[in-house]
């Protein structure tokens, strides 16, 4: 059960980030019918100075690390449309940290305490918001205390299908 609430926690957070777009449509056009993947990303992406390390990942490295908490995500890199994954590299990854809102992914400098975030490691780099989200290899999560905006915590895998 924990597995299972754990893996609806990241299909929210990519969910989330997958329907800025959609709600902040400035186009006209006619709405559409029928449920298809998701629409685009956040309208509007800024640089970002949040970092958040991950250590503790030692059995995935070479693979891709995505992950996110209540109005915070973080990856190697995001557009409007791409979100990229860190490589976990000698048992650790940092990822750029961005603050969520209905239609943008802003610079993070926040000094939050005890932030936990949803970590979903995958063999795939990249997702587009508009396609399939990337299989899982394993799941967990990280506890991060940030100073302007970084942090470092260690990963907890919630068990279950985990594999490298």
């Amino acid at each position: 059960m924990k597995k299972k609430s754990l893996l609806l926690g990241m299909l929210v957070v990519v969910l989330t980030l997958g329907m800025m777009l959609v709600s902040c449509d400035s186009g006209g056009g006619g709405g559409g019918g029928g449920g298809g993947g998701g629409g685009g990303g956040p309208a509007y992406v800024q640089e970002t100075n949040g970092k958040l390390t991950i250590n503790g990942l030692g059995s995935y490295n070479g693979k891709y690390v995505f992950a996110g908490a209540p109005d915070l995500f973080a990856a190697a890199q995001l557009t409007s449309a791409i979100i990229t994954g860190g490589t976990v590299t000698n048992g650790s990854v940092t990822l750029k940290v961005w603050k969520e809102t209905d239609t943008s992914a802003l610079n993070y400098t926040g000094n939050d305490n005890n932030v936990e975030f949803n970590v979903m490691i995958t063999a795939t780099s990249t997702f587009s918001f508009s396609g399939a989200q990337p299989t899982p290899l394993a799941e967990g999560s990280v506890r991060v205390s940030f100073t302007n905006g970084v942090g470092t915590g260690t990963f907890s895998s919630t068990g279950g299908n985990n594999k490298s």
